[in-house]
């Protein structure tokens, strides 16, 4: 058992020196003004944006308002918009209790 363990130290002890050796190549230093950099790359943060659809005689404050409305006339998300309505009880030996959506806020 002890020559496994002492073949295994001296494995990690001949390797140690070579994972040292191979890390010659430095990286420039940061204060030294004559090291060359690649070029900035310019990307705008408008490159991906879209406008709201516009129609061609509408002011965008109208179209904004016909957009809202055919969204809040959709069904309600995420608990936004009105509550659908309640599914019938089912048939029960006695009533369940009122259940408080916000009790606990």
């Amino acid at each position: 058992m002890k020559s496994i363990f002492m073949m295994a130290a001296a494995g990690v002890l001949m390797a140690a020196p070579c994972a040292h050796a191979q890390q010659a190549s430095r990286s420039p230093d940061p204060a030294d003004p004559a090291v060359s950099v690649p070029p900035p790359v310019y990307q705008s943060a408008m490159s991906g944006y879209s406008r709201l659809p516009q129609e061609k005689d509408a002011s965008p404050d109208k179209t904004w308002r016909r957009l809202n409305d055919a969204l809040v006339a959709g069904p309600a998300h995420a608990a936004h918009g009105p509550a659908p309505a309640p599914a019938e009880p089912a048939q029960s030996a006695r009533p369940a209790p009122a259940h408080d959506a916000h009790q606990h806020h």
